[in-house]
């Protein structure tokens, strides 16, 4: 009987050892494919964030674009508005050197 309980207890501890050894088996399995699905996730992040910082860069560009182009036609616009103004100032200019040489 004594030799039925320590075989019995021999056999639940070696039970034991094979639970605990496929416990740490599975645990390591687990970590690993946590890292990579982690790696994964970094990179899936990466990719989004570049992508991001591409498409804010592009239309960062494109509103400068427009932002030059709208201050050329403000400033042609400016130009030939002082040119109007300076030709009907000539004429005045033109009468007023005239009268002073006149009288």
């Amino acid at each position: 009987m004594v030799e039925d309980t320590m075989k019995a207890v021999r056999e639940a501890e070696t039970e034991a050892e094979r639970i605990l050894k496929e416990a740490e088996d599975k645990c390591h399995s687990l970590m690993q494919d946590a890292d990579a699905k982690a790696a994964g996730i970094k990179e899936d992040a990466r990719r989004n964030a570049a992508g991001t910082a591409a498409e804010i860069a592009k239309a960062a560009a494109s509103e400068a674009e427009r932002m030059l182009s709208d201050a050329e036609k403000e400033a042609a616009q400016e130009a030939e508005d002082l040119a109007k103004a300076a030709e009907a100032k000539k004429s005045e200019a033109v009468e007023a050197v005239l009268r002073i040489l006149t009288e």
